[in-house]
């Protein structure tokens, strides 16, 4: 949807409202939409628009839309609407599924960065039926070579014992994913506990 609607108080319950306390809700089913017809997974995801309305500025590619690393070309960069950035969320995740494929149970991600070309981060999620506390973890893909993983609290792995020191659900937790140059720095935060970096 246009960010116009957003703008105005758009809420289309329960998929996507603001909650009594001022926190946006998001609901993805595992039967529900999906956002484009690469993905084998159902989301609902708020993207962020530095076009602020002007539709005559495309969404896709090197826009004024969207902003690049700073170690990108020159002529990337002027034709870009900004260079590095930062991505902050405070949130709590409530729920995680328990049906679905093996890549789908107890996991969401709550965090992305997409580029022309692959995905720097895909920030993760997940907490096992059995344990009472959650994972974070990303993906990361180069440009070249293949997709690598970091645990960044607890272990991803689909048998991991309970975290000691996870986030349960409904817990409320914030990251920050920053780029500068080439390189994206994770930064997950928690109330009276140490930040965790990669």
């Amino acid at each position: 949807m246009p960010e116009s609607y957003l703008s105005k108080g758009l809420s289309v319950k329960p998929i996507f409202y603001t909650a009594a306390d001022g926190g946006m809700v998001f609901y993805a089913p595992i039967t529900g939409p999906k956002t484009s017809k690469n993905t084998s997974y159902t989301r609902n995801e708020l993207r962020e628009m530095l076009r602020k309305g002007d539709h005559g500025i495309k969404t896709t590619g090197n826009s004024k839309n969207n902003w690049v690393f700073g170690s990108a070309k020159r002529k990337i960069k002027k034709k870009s609407g900004g260079v590095d950035g930062i991505l902050e969320a405070t949130l709590a995740v409530n729920h995680v599924t328990t049906t679905g494929d093996a890549k789908q149970v107890s996991r969401v991600i709550v965090g992305q960065i997409h580029a022309t070309k692959g995905e720097p981060i895909r920030l993760y999620y997940r907490k096992l039926p059995n344990n009472t506390r959650g994972v974070i973890y990303m993906a990361h893909e180069p440009l070249t070579g293949d997709e690598q993983w970091y645990d960044l609290i607890g272990s991803r792995a689909s048998n991991a014992k309970d975290p000691v020191d996870g986030i349960e659900l409904d817990e409320v937790f914030s990251y920050k994913i920053q780029v500068k140059g080439d390189l994206l720095t994770v930064t997950i935060i928690r109330k009276n506990k140490d930040d965790v970096v990669q």
